[in-house]
């Protein structure tokens, strides 16, 4: 089922930027900034030996086969960590 968008986008592209109310926006400051900045999971490489059949899976479903494992392993350490806390 496709979402149908309630916006009327032809009154929205008319808009101008007088138009536009900012007040509820909060100041830009370089603390602001730095807390947006992405910033990079710290990576470190190990060596570790896995079954064929899950290297052959991960290989015939992504390219980045590696980048993929790496976020399966992810959500299963943060699921688990989840579920501990509770």
């Amino acid at each position: 089922m496709k979402h149908v968008s309630k916006t009327d986008w032809s009154r929205v592209d008319k808009l101008l930027d007088r138009d536009l109310d900012y007040t509820d926006n909060p100041e830009i400051t370089n603390d602001l900034i730095n807390l947006m900045q992405f910033k990079e999971p710290e990576k470190k490489g190990i060596y570790i030996k896995l079954d064929t059949d899950v290297i052959d899976f991960f290989k015939k479903h992504s390219a980045k086969y590696q980048v993929k494992i790496n976020e399966v392993l992810k959500a299963y350490a943060e699921a688990v960590s989840k579920k501990i806390a509770h």
